[in-house]
């Protein structure tokens, strides 16, 4: 997560919607940002585009005795790509 607020140093969380149950929180919503930062990557740097992004995303979080023991975030990397104009748009 820290390259996308790097890349994206404008980045804010839009939170939509929250589900809980007893060791479990879910949570659906939407990143957005503005890409003037570099994303480091695996592949290498990749130079900002200017390009705005609103990525929905889901995050799991499981839970013990108060503390997160897990966390995953899920999210559609082409989609990601295409609207930060660093993968040509699909069609």
């Amino acid at each position: 997560s820290r390259p996308f607020f790097e890349a994206l140093p404008d980045a804010s969380m839009h939170p939509a919607n929250w589900i809980e149950t007893d060791d479990t929180v879910v949570v659906e919503g939407s990143f957005r940002g503005t890409f003037t930062g570099t994303l480091r990557s695996p592949m290498g740097d990749i130079p900002p585009t200017g390009k705005s992004l609103d990525l929905k995303f889901v995050d799991i979080f499981r839970v013990k005795d108060g503390k997160v023991v897990s966390h995953h975030v899920y999210f559609d990397r082409l989609d990601f790509a295409e609207q930060l104009g660093i993968a040509p748009p699909a069609g």
